[in-house]
């Protein structure tokens, strides 16, 4: 027995009625099958009688006589409802489990549906990309630039004169009118030459040099730089 009302989109409430003769047949079907498994003293296992399983525990197995008709019942209204329970949200709210003087029981429970949203053409709000075309000429060099990046230097072997792309590790200081000006020195920075790292004209004057030569060079500061 058993009624289904669809209050929306999202709700469904279910009312119904567990007869006592399904829990009693469910009861002796449990109980039968409990009879072939438990151990009781006095009987060999497999052998005791389904009258005595029923006294031993018969509170535990009409509850599971219970359980099982309400699933029966849980399922029967997914179907009349038409749900897929993965489509459910979360367990349904039991507003109703009451046991009447005959032993049947009425149930109302409501069902939680996930809602179906009509998202429209959604497509069309999605902008136009243009996906840039990469040759094998882009991924090489990108390899090349990331060997650069993450690469470790290494100390030459032989001595030579400086040369443009080359690694250097310089020591210098800066002066203006004959006088050292602030944040003009530093030791062991490392360099690479035609970087543009440096004022406009220092990198091209380092090249030539030799191992632990120093040398004076003349740069002109551009009149948009960060210090006066």
């Amino acid at each position: 027995m058993l009624e289904v009302k669809k209050i929306d989109n999202a709700n469904a409430e279910v009312s119904g009625k567990i007869l006592a003769d399904e829990i009693s047949n469910k009861l002796e079907k449990i109980a039968k099958e409990a009879s072939k498994s438990v151990s009781i003293q006095g009987f060999r296992k497999g052998k005791v009688p389904v009258k005595v399983v029923k006294q031993m525990y018969g509170d535990k197995l009409a509850q599971d006589a219970e359980n099982e008709a309400f699933r029966d019942l849980y399922n029967q209204a997914l179907k009349e409802l038409e749900i897929d329970v993965n489509n459910l949200v979360g367990e349904p709210a039991i507003l109703k489990f009451d046991k009447n003087d005959d032993g049947d029981i009425e149930v109302k429970m409501k069902f939680f549906i996930k809602p179906t949203i009509n998202l429209g053409d959604y497509k069309s709000l999605i902008p136009q990309i243009n996906i840039p075309q990469v040759s094998d000429g882009d991924v090489e060099e990108e390899i090349k630039q990331m060997a650069k990046q993450y690469g470790s230097l290494e100390k030459l072997k032989r001595k030579r004169a400086l040369k443009d792309g080359d690694f250097a590790v310089i020591d210098f200081e800066g002066f203006l009118d004959g006088e050292p000006f602030e944040g003009g020195k530093a030791s062991n920075h490392t360099l690479q030459i035609g970087s543009g790292n440096f004022i406009e004209g220092f990198e091209e004057q380092l090249i030539g040099m030799k191992y632990d030569e120093e040398r004076e060079i003349k740069v002109t500061f551009p009149t948009n730089y960060h210090s006066k």
